[in-house]
């Protein structure tokens, strides 16, 4: 290694080259001239290709690696996709081919990941790692499982997504799982507005993702498409299509319980607002149906 230097503890990579050395696990490459790997063997089996260095795995993944390797929240100083993940935009390439050798080191060993499943997917469903087959259909059924089974905590008031990864691959959840949308609803429509308009987590890409599945998967079911041909959806022209190009335009339709059969047509604006409300937040910004019939604000009570 050659260039860096020491901060406290933190090693200072700018312009350091690794060529052919062994990295430290967890360890920032932010910064680090990188090169293209030559056909040197690896020192020892437990090493993967990292342009041209070697970033060490486990030689046995089990649940104790995992937690020490894929923890970020308890062990962040190792985490492996930290060092992966850091590199600079002009090695996108090279990022993506280093961790899907990761990740076939984890499907080769048959591993449940399932316990670090969290931050694998913050890291691996960031639009860096979207070009890659190989990583998005592993994600798929470790995404089915996590989001099954935390879809109620999604579905809370007040919840929401810290991460890009995570809001892009709820979004495709409801995709394959489009019974979802309605049985859901707060969750779904949480993911959608966060996706488009989350400055956090959202990126141009995925802005777009979040318009198509709300506006060709979400508004043409039965239990919506009759709300988007009201006078006053979206674009106000009785063409069911929503106005994205206004946040005061009603363009979202929430729908209640099956057993309340309610339906709320409200705004962008508004609904950010709802969504995180405060003292002068304004209830009245919205159409409410009961059983199809727009309710009279006289008639409703919230």
């Amino acid at each position: 290694m050659g260039g860096a230097s020491f901060d406290e503890s933190y090693p200072v990579v700018t312009g350091a080259r690794f060529k052919n050395a062994v990295l430290c696990p967890g360890m920032s490459l932010k910064g680090a001239v990188l090169g293209t790997a030559d056909n040197s063997p690896p020192p020892n089996t437990s090493l993967i290709r990292l342009a041209d260095a070697w970033l060490p795995v486990p030689e046995e993944w089990d649940r104790e690696a995992l937690e020490l390797f894929l923890d970020k929240a308890n062990r962040p100083e190792l985490f492996l996709l930290n060092t992966i993940d850091s590199m600079g935009d002009q090695y996108a390439g090279e990022k993506v081919r280093t961790a899907e050798r990761l990740v076939r080191t984890l499907q080769f060993s048959g591993v449940d990941v399932s316990c670090v499943g969290l931050y694998l997917m913050e890291t691996l469903g960031k639009p860096d790692y979207h070009t890659s087959p190989l990583i998005q259909e592993w994600l798929v059924p470790l995404s089915d499982a996590f989001y099954s089974s935390n879809i109620d905590v999604v579905n809370s008031p007040g919840y929401r997504f810290g991460s890009t990864g995570l809001t892009y691959l709820m979004a495709e959840y409801f995709v394959r799982h489009p019974e979802k949308m309605q049985s859901h609803n707060g969750a779904f429509i949480k993911t959608m507005l966060q996706g488009m308009y989350d400055q956090e987590v959202s990126f141009p890409d995925l802005s777009l993702i979040c318009q198509e599945i709300y506006t060709d998967c979400y508004l043409t079911t039965d239990a919506v498409a009759l709300y988007t041909r009201q006078d006053d959806f979206g674009k106000m022209d009785g063409s069911g299509e929503p106005d994205w190009e206004s946040k005061d335009a009603f363009n979202w339709v929430l729908l209640s319980s099956p057993e309340e059969n309610s339906v709320m047509m409200v705004s962008d604006n508004s609904l950010s607002k709802m969504l995180e409300p405060d003292f002068y937040t304004h209830w009245r910004s919205f159409f409410l149906y009961r059983d199809g019939e727009l309710q009279e604000a006289s008639g409703y009570q919230l």
